[in-house]
Formats: structure tokens, C-alpha cells, sequence
């Protein structure tokens, strides 16, 4: 089954809003993947990063998903110091 992101924004100050799709992943594109969950993760996070770098504004920051960095880059960072 295909797998449709997107999002709506809300236009003025009235309830106008546009709906938009930003991405349509096939089932084709994750049948022969090593790890089709972490790729589906990966992309569905991408399209909803595309997304909301259009207008910041309109997404509702109430968690804490991009408020801190990969685990990764922390260890990093603290190599380097």
C-alpha cells in the first residue's frame, strides 16, 4: 500500500487552509531494501522535514524530535574538545 505524506498550512487569518502532498512512497521502493523500516522512517522524515522548512510558523513544536542533536554528533563534539 502506497504511503501519502503531507500537511496542511493555514493561509490569513480566516480557517483557509492548503493542503499539500509532499511525498508518495510506492511499495516498490522499499520491497528489496536491507532495512525497509529504517528507510520508510528515514524518508517519511525527510518529505515532513521538507515540509516544515517551507514555514516553520506553521508546525506545532510542542515535542522535543529536533530540540536536540543526533547522539552521534554529540560524541563528536565531544572528541574534538
Amino acid at each position: 500500500m502506497p504511503i501519502a505524506i503531507g500537511g496542511a498550512r493555514r493561509v490569513g487569518d480566516n480557517f483557509f487552509f492548503e493542503l499539500e502532498c509532499s511525498r508518495i512512497i510506492l511499495p516498490q521502493e522499499w520491497k528489496e531494501r536491507e532495512n525497509p523500516v529504517q528507510w520508510l522512517a528515514q524518508e517519511y522524515t525527510t518529505a515532513l522535514e521538507d515540509f516544515i522548512r517551507k514555514d516553520p510558523t506553521q508546525y506545532w513544536w510542542v515535542h522535543r524530535r529536533w530540540k536536540t542533536r543526533p547522539r552521534q554528533e554529540l560524541q563528536q563534539e565531544s572528541k574534538l574538545e
